[in-house]
């Protein structure tokens, strides 16, 4: 009994750590999309002020 537990323990731990970097990779390639996204329409106004100013 104590070993079954111990093995249950030790895959709902596997699970959840999968689940965690599966969440995280997600999550990483979202962000990623997302600040290409908006770099992209932000940068270009935002460096042409930057050499206006100087």
């Amino acid at each position: 009994n104590k070993l079954i537990n111990i093995y249950l323990n030790r895959l709902f731990g596997m699970v959840l750590l999968v689940s965690c970097v599966v969440q995280f990779k997600e999550a990483f390639v979202i962000l990623k999309l997302f600040s290409i996204i908006i770099s992209r329409p932000v940068l270009i106004p935002l460096c042409n002020k930057q050499t206006k100013l100087r």
